[in-house]
Parts: C-alpha cells; structure tokens; sequence
C-alpha cells in the first residue's frame, strides 16, 4: 500500500508540472527580445476615468489612472511616465528599461 502511495504523489506532482508547463506556453511567459529596444512607432494618452462594475446587487466604480503609453515596433506597448512621454517622438530609437511588454493598451 505505501508504494500505491508514492505512485500517486508522483503522478500529482507530474501533473501540476506538466499542467504548469502548459499553462505558461498558453500565457506566453517569455522573455520578449523584440520589445526592449527598437524604433517608436506610436504614442497614446489615456485620460483618467472611472467604469463601474455590477456584482450582485452592488455596483462597484473602478478608477483608472491616466496612462502614457508608447508603441515600439509596431508590435509591443509599454507605459511610461509623463516626462518621459513629453520627450519622445515618433521615430525615436529608444531601449525599454521598464521590463517588458504590456498585452493590452485599454
């Protein structure tokens, strides 16, 4: 019985692996060489606002800062602060020192 046991805590622990794994492949947790430097292509400003969400009965606001966000190659966004964002251009060759890319720009 106690080799039964043993099987079975492997096999677990094989599957929460394998299903980390996966899950990482799913989510793309790699390391974007194509976003840390490179040429602007865009930048965008998002004012502050508020939306709100209903759960239940309750209706919650959620606020949102004001972003500033720069497009590098067409293919990566990433936020800076406003200083920053003042002094870029379009068409600036910039290396990203913040860390990475953001997946959505809403």
């Amino acid at each position: 019985m106690k080799i039964l046991k043993n099987k079975n805590v492997i096999i677990t622990i094989l599957m929460i692996v394998a299903f980390c794994l996966i899950l990482m492949g799913i989510t793309g947790c790699s390391n974007n060489d194509k976003c840390n430097e490179g040429t602007i292509t865009g930048k965008m400003y998002k004012k502050a606002h508020t939306t709100f969400r209903r759960t239940g009965k309750i209706t919650i606001p959620i606020r949102h800062p004001e972003r500033y966000l720069i497009e590098l190659n067409q293919n990566c966004t990433f936020e800076v602060d406003k200083e920053t964002f003042d002094k870029l251009e379009v068409g600036d060759e910039i290396k990203n020192e913040t860390g990475g890319c953001l997946n959505e720009t809403n």
